[in-house]
């Protein structure tokens, strides 16, 4: 059993493309006695970490390729698709139309290019023991036709101007206008995305106090602007990244963890 494993092993390591770096270093630059010289050591250390970028970005490539899409990897950072998707979870996106994205469907006789959802929609909100401000939307009303939400869509790529980054949130509704299709988009996780991502809500409660969410997006999504849709998470191996390029980068300018950070692994 251990000589087949060994066997196995053996074959496995010549998809390591690390391995092929190996040979090459042994053959034209190799080591006296199995020793590096100092010059060495440092050489092969800047060798192995300009094949790992080369190696990333080929792979990242392939997958482009493969999945029809410029963005086919995204690192989740932020708790906004809780439970659905976690902080450090890896997402592969696949390159999606219109047609492929599945979200309850509304048909709008108006072009909705450049205008704001405020112009043709109203949210409905219903009391909610989930959402941090005690109510959340439960639907839209768009051309006197009221449509109830849902979490069945597809969970999208698009990017957004106003926060500068990608936002992957869960498609819940696809409007079929007359100058093309466009999406409302929303985050699952109910305590805090308690509205939809293009429109800026704001509660006055009894007390005095208002709260405001909103917006991520300044327009209706427009299909040819959805970069892909979710098929595949891979959880918690995105960890480093986020450690690295978002608590670090915080810990070091602001002298705390990122608003977004609620404790647990990532």
């Amino acid at each position: 059993m251990r000589k087949k494993l060994a066997g196995i092993m053996q074959k496995l390591k010549w998809l390591d493309p690390f391995t092929y770096v190996d040979l090459a270093l042994d053959k034209y630059w190799p080591a006296k006695n199995s020793k590096k010289t100092g010059v060495q050591e440092i050489g092969y250390n800047i060798i192995y970490l300009v094949c790992a970028f080369v190696f990333a970005f080929a792979i990242y490539q392939i997958f482009a390729i493969g999945l029809q899409t410029a963005s086919p990897i995204v690192i989740v950072v932020s708790e906004s698709m809780e439970p659905t998707l976690y902080r450090g979870d890896v997402v592969f996106i696949k390159g999606e139309n219109a047609v492929g994205i599945k979200a309850q469907e509304v048909i709008l006789n108006q072009n909705l290019s450049g205008k704001n959802v405020s112009e043709f929609l109203k949210s409905d909100f219903a009391d909610s023991s989930d959402s941090q401000v005690g109510l959340a939307v439960d639907g839209v009303e768009i051309d006197g036709k009221k449509t109830k939400l849902n979490t069945e869509g597809d969970i999208v790529v698009y990017y957004s101007t106003i926060n500068g980054a990608q936002i992957i949130h869960r498609a819940v509704l696809k409007i079929k206008a007359n100058d093309g299709v466009f999406f409302l988009t929303k985050g699952d996780n109910k305590q805090t995305n308690w509205s939809i991502d293009q429109e800026r809500t704001c509660l006055k409660f009894p007390d005095g106090k208002q709260a405001c969410y909103g917006p991520i997006t300044e327009f209706p999504i427009n299909s040819k602007d959805i970069q892909g849709k979710s098929v595949l998470k891979i959880p918690i191996i995105g960890c480093v990244k986020v450690w690295v390029f978002d608590d670090f980068l915080s810990l070091i300018s602001q002298g705390k963890m990122p608003s977004n950070y609620r404790g647990g692994l990532c």
